[in-house]
């Protein structure tokens, strides 16, 4: 991921990136940012989430996570479907996911750093 920042994540993002980490991981269950493997192999990164169903993004229209504090949001294009919830099944694996976020907790124009975050691996179960 590209973003134009006139800045660079330093040892206060990652001390604020640390912080939020530790409710992060404490979140039961599938998050937005989190990864599903598909039945053909491929891995994709859930985008939108309810009480009772997901969405994948669709990498082809662009993809961006920002990561605040605890929690992830998504922006860009969604794939059509919109799974069950009860479909998802971990892995029991973690895997780094590109994110973003603002320089010091502080928002504005050009202000966004990268880093990563540890998101789960989820599969679809054979009847989704």
């Amino acid at each position: 991921m590209t973003i134009n920042s006139q800045f660079t994540f330093d040892d206060r993002d990652e001390q604020l990136r640390t912080q939020g980490l530790g409710i992060w991981n404490n979140i039961h269950g599938a998050r937005i940012g989190d990864y599903v493997e598909l039945s053909c192999g491929t891995l994709h990164r859930i985008s939108l989430l309810t009480a009772d169903h997901f969405q994948l993004a669709e990498p082809r229209f662009g993809a961006s996570y920002y990561w605040a504090w605890w929690y992830c949001s998504f922006s860009g294009g969604h794939k059509p479907v919109l799974y069950d919830r009860s479909a998802l099944e971990s892995t029991g694996t973690v895997r780094d996911g590109d994110a973003w976020m603002f320089h010091h907790d502080q928002p504005g124009a050009h202000r966004g750093v990268s880093c990563t975050i540890p998101c789960r691996v989820y599969r679809l179960t054979p009847n989704s």
